[in-house]
């Protein structure tokens, strides 16, 4: 928000330069984001916090935080602080309650309502002292009546509005009726801008007899507007709820400068004194005289808070050593008005301008705060402390991201629920749901048993914006344990490539990055085998071909696999979506941050090549961990170098071509026991009914 400096100087006439100012605030209240020449004058943009706005929405809110921070700041310098002087041209002899009445429908939303008249005035120009301030902060000027109600909102924060007194509805006795209603559903008014508008019953309005004349603490109605023929008006200082004025500027699409303080909330006290000032201004500048008297209804109470303050938590809370004198001292600086109670007890009256202060918590944090926070020393805490024990979940859940994310991953965060539509698609059961009582939509009737049908919609709705998508999601997938409702945690990955004609390829990737996922994880003792049942016959969305069980220690933990065909082409998607899904609670068990070193074999190695025919269902991992199994220590290692598939090979077949390399760690291998062990491992393959070549 934009605040005149020369402005602030009339509050406070030892101000300091603009740049210190500038500095001062940001140290001790709020930070200035720029300070700007404007003619003789400095524009400085303070951004006041949301809780601030109730009372330095306004210069004069300003103006008195600085004169805190520096009466703390330099305690034996005279800092004065004033308001300007009211002087109304009033006459007290007609009485106020002969030409206006206000009438409040609903005090909860409207706690009090302040309304002076002024007659007599003369609509014209505003003087050019008052466009040139006005100007400094943004604000256009319209005629002296207008810039007058903007100025002093300027001033104390406080929105207020004019109606032409001769265009509202009057009695039988001459006197005009105002009301503070809510709107009546699908009411219309016609505001300030031109628009029509059209109201809801949740709408609070300004109105007499005839209609609306203004949406309450949000923008004036045209019907009593000010123009250059009124000669009578009615001054308008309301307290409207913060909630309202909100919601309807929200539902209206208005952002006005009203609209943002009522909507932040503004202390109903300062009403009868901004309603005033307008008064004198106008009885100033356009001349005419105010009626004697104020109209002020409504049901607000100026009952001060008051809050119990412990001293020896203030030295707490801040780590200082302070007086009881200079608690006293600084809180006396914003307005509090302090008695001292037994066992160095304060009883705090908080200044009434002040609605963000409600409790002990709050002075503190305004006695640190004025006082800089700069004061308080760092210390070391005088106590015992230990390291916070790591959370491996956390780590090892990280890292799995990394890898994901390195390979060209984006991780997406799906519903924890689906319908009924896709789960009968994908295969679930009743006995594989849990149902939600009360389910926000019908595609979120149950919680979901896996994360993998949510991620494929999802990554299928993205192919629009690339032709390439690979998506993950680590989160809880839920099921029945002993009859009640569990959660664990499972990873799942979705691969699509748009216009791939074989998605056996797609699924070799997608394996192969979740085998470079388990290296990183450490964990090595894992193998895969062709898919007949996952997660024990609970569910299948897998096609059986191009498709693997990920298994630890003999026991699958998940899957990877290109997406059940009748799927795909019940949804019109892609035929070759590949999805990986792994129970990742079981994962973290095994994941090892140590890794035994194993010395080299100091006896040279030998290198045996077997060429095997198997059916195009059989995974390579198969083949080598039976090469495995027989070798046993005598096989080091065995590299896959050659896969084939295609023309001279018999239909549904596929050629693979291993390097085995044979090395004992205790001895040098003779050519006959290698040629003994290598026959052996021929002869099991075959017996498995593939073909060595």
């Amino acid at each position: 928000m934009k605040y005149s400096y020369s402005w602030l100087k009339e509050f406070i006439p030892a101000i300091q330069a603009p740049k210190k100012l500038a500095d001062l605030l940001t140290l001790h209240a709020w930070e200035v984001e720029s300070v700007e020449n404007f003619g003789d004058d400095f524009i400085l943009d303070i951004a006041i916090l949301p809780n601030r706005l109730s009372d330095a929405s306004g210069h004069i809110g300003v103006a008195r935080e600085i004169y805190s921070i520096l009466k703390i700041a330099y305690p034996k310098k005279t800092t004065r602080f004033s308001l300007p002087r009211l002087n109304i041209k009033e006459r007290t002899a007609q009485k106020i309650k002969s030409v206006i009445s206000v009438s409040i429908a609903g005090k909860d939303l409207c706690p009090r309502y302040a309304a002076r008249a002024i007659f007599g005035i003369k609509v014209g120009p505003s003087p050019k002292w008052l466009i040139k301030r006005l100007n400094a902060v943004g604000v256009q000027s319209i005629n002296n009546i207008v810039d007058i109600t903007n100025y002093v909102m300027l001033e104390t924060g406080q929105p207020l509005h004019a109606f032409d007194y001769d265009k509202l509805a009057k009695n039988k006795f001459g006197v005009a009726e105002i009301f503070v209603r809510r709107a009546v559903d699908k009411e219309e008014i016609i505001t300030l801008d031109g628009q029509e508008r059209n109201l809801s019953a949740e709408d609070l309005l300004i109105a007499d007899s005839v209609g609306p004349l203004a949406i309450a603490g949000i923008k004036g109605g045209m019907r009593a507007c000010i123009s250059g023929d009124t000669k009578n008006i009615v001054i308008e200082g309301a307290n409207f709820d913060r909630r309202s004025v909100y919601k309807t500027a929200k539902r209206l699409g208005i952002d006005s400068d009203a609209a943002r303080r009522f909507g932040a909330g503004l202390p109903a006290s300062q009403i009868p004194w901004a309603v005033d000032r307008v008064a004198s201004l106008i009885t100033q500048i356009a001349g005419g005289y105010a009626v004697g008297g104020m109209v002020d209804e409504g049901n607000f109470r100026n009952i001060p808070v008051k809050v119990v303050l412990f001293f020896a938590k203030v030295n707490s809370l801040l780590g200082l050593d302070l007086t009881m004198k200079e608690v006293i001292y600084i809180l006396k600086t914003i307005g509090c008005e302090i008695s001292i109670l037994k066992n160095k007890t304060l009883k705090v009256v908080l200044p009434v301008n002040r609605l963000d202060l409600t409790n002990q918590e709050d002075l503190i944090e305004e006695i640190g705060r004025l006082l800089g926070y700069g004061k308080i020393m760092a210390q070391a805490p005088k106590t015992l402390s230990s390291p916070a024990a790591i959370n491996d979940a956390w780590f090892i859940r990280n890292k799995a991201k990394d890898v994901l994310m390195r390979s060209g991953f984006t991780e997406l965060r799906a519903y924890s629920f689906m319908g009924d539509v896709i789960a009968s698609a994908f295969g679930f059961g009743a006995h594989d749901l849990i149902e939600i009582y009360n389910p926000i939509a019908d595609d979120k009737r149950y919680l979901r048993p896996s994360i993998s049908p949510r991620l494929v919609i999802s990554a299928v709705e993205n192919l629009k914006y690339s032709d390439h998508i690979g998506v993950f999601e680590i989160g809880n997938v839920f099921e029945w344990k002993k009859a009640r409702a569990a959660e664990k945690e499972h990873l799942s990955a979705v691969r699509i490539v748009k216009n791939e004609s074989n998605p056996v390829d797609n699924f070799r990737i997608m394996k192969g990055l979740i085998n470079d996922l388990l290296l990183s994880l450490g964990i090595s003792d894992c193998s895969w085998r062709p898919i007949a049942n996952v997660f024990k016959d609970r569910y299948l969305f897998w096609g059986h071909n191009s498709s693997a069980i990920l298994e630890i220690d003999g026991k699958p933990i998940g899957a990877v696999g290109v997406l059940e065909s009748d799927i795909s082409s019940s949804f019109g998607w892609p035929e070759n979506i590949v999805v990986a899904e792994i129970d990742f609670s079981i994962l973290r068990e095994e994941v090892s941050e140590e890794h035994e070193y194993r010395l080299p074999s100091k006896y040279p190695e030998a290198v045996r090549d077997i060429a095997v025919l198997v059916d195009i269902s059989v995974l390579v991992d198969e083949v080598g961990q039976e090469i495995a199994r027989i070798g046993k220590n005598l096989v080091r290692d065995i590299e896959l170098f050659d896969y084939y598939e295609g023309e001279n090979l018999p239909e549904g077949k596929k050629s693979l071509a291993f390097h085995i390399i044979y090395q004992s760690d205790k001895k040098t291998l003779s050519g006959q026991e290698i040629d003994k062990l290598h026959k052996k491992i021929i002869k099991v393959l075959t017996a498995r009914g593939w073909e060595v070549r």
